[in-house]
């Protein structure tokens, strides 16, 4: 962490001391994209689906970091198109085998969760309300459904069980 932390303050000082774009932000990101994902193993729900979406949503975060400094616009569709995507993978791996991967609810209600800000987000007028973000829409408001007809009493009690309500 203390070399990951080191070569982006340099990035930065660098980058002040030449003047321009704020490049030295892509850097930072890209260092805390690197520490979260490779370098930092999490000690609770260090599932495959749990490490898919940590680097799902690291990648979302530099991707509009990236945009946001250039200015070139992709991330209204980009951003969309890389979150259903790894919906479909996470609901797959989720419905498919219900009972062996209970234990990977919470990375897919996370990505469901992430889906409902960025299309909150094309409602509001940050994001672009494009044929990617209705998708995203489509297939985040299908997993709600489908889990709250066919796996209600299983996802109550597996609810129960992480957030220890009555």
């Amino acid at each position: 962490m203390f070399l990951l932390s080191a070569f982006s303050l340099i990035s930065a000082v660098v980058n002040v001391s030449t003047g321009g774009k704020a490049w030295s932000l892509i850097v930072v990101a890209g260092a805390w994209m690197f520490w979260l994902n490779i370098v930092k193993k999490p000690l609770i729900e260090n599932s495959a689906a749990n490490r898919l979406s940590q680097l799902l949503l690291s990648s979302c975060a530099t991707l509009m970091v990236i945009d946001l400094i250039y200015g070139s616009g992709f991330m209204h569709l980009v951003l969309p198109i890389l979150m259903f995507s790894m919906l479909i993978i996470l609901g797959a791996i989720f419905f498919l085998n219900f009972r062996k991967q209970r234990r990977n609810l919470m990375p897919l209600y996370y990505m469901v969760g992430g889906a409902g800000l960025t299309v909150l987000g094309a409602f509001i007028g940050i994001l672009r309300f494009n044929w990617a973000t209705i998708v995203l829409a489509g297939i985040s408001a299908f997993y709600l459904a489908i889990s709250i007809i066919w796996f209600r009493a299983p996802l109550l009690t597996e609810l129960k069980k992480r957030f220890h309500v009555g």
